[in-house]
């Protein structure tokens, strides 16, 4: 059942409607007041174990009046030198993003001063909360609108993954936390790959703080081992998402956070035809190229992975189009209808 899928949720970096009817979002908004640099804060809406999300406009005269997400480290960690550094990174990272699966930073000049950057608001929901939307009503997902998704993360993962320095100079930008909850995705159809908060170059993940290790059922085995990754692990952890959502089961969901890690470790991963009846033989293949546990079998991009989608998509005539997906995220997000448990 699609009940199945969605756990809850470890952090909510995605704005939504300021009037969404939603018992997490009223709680989130705790009467919120004051400002940041020249923001206004209007209301919280997401917070994470690193940082918080707020719904804000700029006070300056000659400012559009648009909203804007506001994100800051959380007021506990303001005075951690190695989360501030983690923060201060994502800022100048995002705000080379200009791709339309990603979120750019706007307003860095705060970053390293105040602990705070602006982002353009999206008005959409995490895929997490698109999950329960659709349990809660019963709203299974298309194949298509699930190939979507997975095609449009994909392709803004792999821009992220090509970024250069002014010299040319690769990044080699991992994410580190493609799961569902830094998905966002609006009524349109528009899917957004967001918080690369703990993206970092080539490099061995016992490095990171504890708190900023990501989320764990999404954890490619070598990242969850604290080893060396490279963008074949960000591969990995999309293949998980495009496991459960064609198959409509958890594919790592442990009993306790212990048995989860041992799960990303060491549990066989089954096949997704042996839990879901017909499924298509090449999409089985495609994803169980993702999910290989010998990172040299693996896909080796996520370009690749896109590149394979498309093709399992036209020869098998799939909708999987923006249009496709937006009419099924209308019918879960239906005006008054449930967003979150």
């Amino acid at each position: 059942m699609l009940g199945h899928i969605a756990d809850p949720m470890e952090t909510e970096t995605v704005a939504r409607r300021p009037n969404a009817p939603s018992t997490t979002l009223h709680k989130l908004r705790d009467e919120v007041q004051g400002r940041l640099g020249p923001y206004e804060l209007l209301h919280r809406v997401g917070s994470g174990e690193m940082g918080e999300v707020f719904l804000a406009s700029d006070t300056r005269p000659d400012a559009s009046k648009t909203p804007v997400a506001l994100k800051r480290i959380l007021p506990g960690l303001a005075n951690r030198i190695d989360i501030k550094q983690l923060f201060v990174d994502e800022a100048r990272l995002t705000v080379r993003m200009t791709h339309r699966n990603l979120v750019p930073a706007m307003d860095t000049s705060h970053a390293d001063s105040h602990g705070f950057f602006t982002m353009p608001y999206v008005d959409g929901v995490s895929l997490t909360t698109l999950l329960r939307a659709a349990a809660h009503g019963d709203q299974p997902v298309p194949d298509g609108a699930a190939l979507a998704i997975v095609q449009s993360v994909a392709t803004g993962l792999h821009y992220g993954h090509e970024l250069s320095r002014s010299g040319g100079r690769p990044l080699h930008n991992v994410h580190c936390d493609v799961s569902p909850q830094n998905v966002l995705i609006s009524r349109r159809g528009e899917v957004k790959l967001v918080d690369w908060g703990i993206a970092r170059g080539h490099h061995v993940t016992r490095g990171l703080p504890e708190i900023a290790r990501g989320t764990l059922g999404y954890c490619s085995p070598e990242h969850a081992g604290g080893g060396s990754v490279d963008r074949r692990s960000d591969v990995f952890s999309l293949g998980v998402p495009l496991w459960e959502l064609t198959t409509m089961r958890r594919l790592f969901r442990g009993v306790n956070r212990a048995d989860t890690a041992l799960r990303v470790a060491n549990a066989e991963i089954p096949a997704p035809s042996s839990v879901r009846a017909r499924y298509p033989a090449e999409l089985e293949t495609i994803a169980m190229r993702a999910l290989s546990r010998n990172v040299d079998q693996r896909l080796t991009s996520a370009l690749n992975l896109d590149i394979d989608i498309e093709r399992f998509v036209r020869k098998h005539e799939i909708d999987a189009s923006r249009a496709a997906l937006a009419r099924w995220v209308c019918t879960v997000l239906a005006p008054g209808g449930p967003v979150e448990d």
